[in-house]
C-alpha cells in the first residue's frame, strides 16, 4: 500500500518507527499516529474498515472504526489536529504516483 511508504518516511521524522504503528503496543506515542494513519487511509482511499484492519496488523474492523470515529470527533474541537491532518493529507497527495 502506498500509504506505508509515506508512513515510514513520516515515522523517520517522528518518535516512532514504522513497524511499530502496525504493532500491538498501545503507548500514546503510537496510538495517536496510528489513529491518524487509519483516518487518512479511510478518507483518502476506497478501503473498507476490514481492509484497513488487515493492513494494520490484522486489527478487527470495529477497532479501525473506533479509531476513525475518535479522530473524526477530535477534529471538531482540536485545531492542532486539523492542521496536522491537513498537512499530512497534502503530503500524501503529493506522494501518490500519478
Amino acid at each position: 500500500m502506498w500509504f506505508y511508504e509515506e508512513a515510514e518516511r513520516t515515522g523517520e521524522q517522528g518518535t516512532w518507527q514504522y513497524g511499530e504503528i502496525k504493532g500491538d503496543k498501545r503507548s500514546k506515542k503510537l496510538v495517536v499516529p496510528r489513529q491518524i494513519a487509519i483516518y487518512l487511509c479511510r478518507t483518502m482511499t476506497g478501503y473498507s474498515f476490514t481492509e484497513i484492519g488487515q493492513e494494520f496488523g490484522g486489527r478487527d474492523h470495529s477497532t479501525i472504526m473506533y479509531s476513525f470515529e475518535k479522530v473524526e470527533e477530535s477534529l471538531k474541537t482540536d485545531e492542532s489536529l486539523n492542521t496536522t491532518i491537513e498537512m499530512l493529507s497534502k503530503e500524501v497527495k503529493e506522494y501518490i504516483p500519478k
